[in-house]
């Protein structure tokens, strides 16, 4: 996953790694929330797109929870997962309904 430009506000897409960090790094927090450089993953309904957004620290549509039984993370408020559109150029990041077609986390 990259956040693309690395900024407040832009949205998340699947990207090959490229070694620098930039918009690549992630890491989820005890309160659930994925962060990176740049913010915190945001989004609130199905099909919506994953964004870049200031940390709140209040949980809701920045928490997530990871699902040891799939290997998944799952949006607590609308209990979606984070999925990836179909191959292309720019793969757009966004809550889908929870399947094996969700985005797969190892080594957490």
């Amino acid at each position: 996953m990259e956040i693309k430009p690395p900024r407040l506000g832009s949205p998340v897409s699947v990207a090959p790694c490229h070694g620098n960090g930039a918009g690549q790094v992630f890491a989820i927090t005890g309160r659930g929330e994925i962060t990176s450089s740049t913010g915190c993953l945001q989004a609130q309904r199905r099909k919506e797109v994953l964004y870049s957004k200031e940390c709140t620290g209040a949980g809701g549509i920045q928490e997530f929870r990871y699902d040891s039984e799939s290997n998944r993370l799952r949006h607590v408020k609308s209990q979606l997962c984070i999925r990836f559109s179909a191959l292309g150029q720019d793969q757009q990041v966004f809550l889908g309904e929870f399947s094996l077609h969700c985005y797969l986390v190892l080594g957490i």
